[in-house]
């Protein structure tokens, strides 16, 4: 990745760090998502998810909001499948 006038990282910009501790984030689905799923299946709507998340956090999501996991594609994997599988 080009960064325009800056120099290439390496390795020493890791030195003399120190660590200061986690910084977490929850963002919890919305009220009603559950009810929105079930309304939307009964129309015979397929609900898809994508996210820039990796597989384990949409994995966890999905079950958070009682949506039904049949399977989990990395972006690498969806971008190897040919436009027929799509």
């Amino acid at each position: 990745m080009e960064r325009a006038g800056l120099p290439r990282p390496g390795c020493g910009d890791e030195a003399g760090l120190t660590f200061a501790g986690f910084l977490l984030f929850f963002d919890p689905p919305k009220v009603g998502v559950q009810q929105a799923i079930v309304d939307l299946a009964k129309r015979g709507v397929q609900l898809k998810i994508i996210t820039g998340d990796n597989r384990q956090v949409a994995q966890h999501v999905a079950e958070a909001v009682h949506l039904p996991v049949k399977g989990v594609l990395t972006g690498g994997e969806l971008n190897e499948l040919r436009d027929e599988a799509l």
